[in-house]
């Protein structure tokens, strides 16, 4: 049996993950009304199976918490031993809560491992959108299954080195793998995630390179300030290539059903009081996409001091 507060922790778990799974399915359905023929094939062009993917993530993540005091259990064991084998080879290996191991060429391989598998990752995601297939071939089947497998272990092997604390399995590192692990699953599963968040794989070459710089071991290959501004364009790339992908997922699969906008035709244009936020934002930061112009006195004169104020307000916080 458990004890209280391990219990009471596995029962807020429970209920946070059946509040998780209702909304998933009751809220994320994107409603086409009677045009069968702007569904496409099957759920594709849906939310439900985003809906499901993140469910699936919420219990891996509840699933890997409550894993983590028996583990932290076995760990404590092992330091009363005289060998201490889990130590040293954490240690010697994978360094500990960030320090460099001694020897450092298995996290090397671990790192070249991860950045390989990520960018295998990022390619088949991209391929998935050109063109959309409703069963994963044996490639990427394989794909799956191997890079599953080896982000799983490093996983583990990352809790290791932070000798399974709470703090590592709810830190952003360890939820970023959860939710881009867990898809690579679902879909060897029921294959209908074709857009899923494995997109965001592209932080993990990030990542797995800036580890690389941090253990030193291309500096007799590359020097330090190219090594910088390669860092710099990967973190730029893998930025745009984000929001890219978010915008390409929203734009395919649409609006929720619950979040309809409903517009006011006036000279300007049909607006909203969220399409006037929009374009706002864009106005303001400079941006200017064009797409709407006051057209009265009034809205013009207004626009006249929002922009300045907006060029001042976004000067004033950069500068803080």
């Amino acid at each position: 049996d458990l004890p209280d507060p391990y219990r009471s922790a596995e029962l807020s778990l429970f209920h946070v993950l059946q509040l998780a799974v209702t909304f998933a399915m009751n809220y994320t359905t994107t409603d086409y009304g009677d045009d069968d023929s702007a569904k496409g094939p099957a759920v594709w062009y849906s939310w439900d199976p985003i809906g499901l993917d993140l469910s699936w993530c919420l219990l891996a993540q509840s699933i890997l918490m409550l894993m983590s005091y028996p583990l932290r259990w076995i760990y404590s064991l092992d330091q009363y031993k005289s060998i201490k084998w889990l130590q040293r080879f954490s240690v010697d290996y994978l360094g500990k809560y960030g320090d460099p191991p001694r020897e450092k060429w298995l996290l090397v391989i671990l790192l070249v491992g991860q950045l390989i598998c990520s960018g295998v990752n990022v390619y088949e995601w991209i391929s998935s959108t050109y063109a959309p297939s409703q069963h994963l071939n044996e490639i990427a089947r394989g794909q799956n299954i191997v890079t599953a497998v080896f982000f799983g272990l490093f996983y583990f092997a990352n809790a290791l080195s932070q000798e399974f604390s709470m703090g590592y399995f709810t830190s952003p590192d360890a939820v970023f793998d959860v939710l881009t692990i867990t898809p690579l699953v679902t879909q060897l599963i029921y294959e209908e995630t074709w857009l899923s968040l494995v997109f965001l794989r592209s932080w993990g070459i990030v990542k797995a390179y800036v580890r690389l710089d941090t253990l030193r071991v291309m500096n007799s290959f590359v020097s330090a300030i190219t090594q910088g501004y390669i860092i710099s364009v990967l973190k730029f790339v893998s930025f745009v290539f984000t929001l890219s992908s978010c915008m390409y997922i929203i734009e395919v699969l649409g609006d929720f059903s619950w979040m309809r906008d409903t517009f006011i035709e006036v000279e300007m244009g049909s607006i909203s009081v969220f399409q006037m936020f929009y374009w706002m934002v864009t106005t303001v930061s400079t941006v200017g996409y064009g797409d709407f112009s006051p057209t009265g006195v009034l809205g013009r004169g207004f626009v006249c001091i929002a922009i300045p104020a907006g060029v001042i307000f976004f000067t004033v916080i950069t500068g803080e």
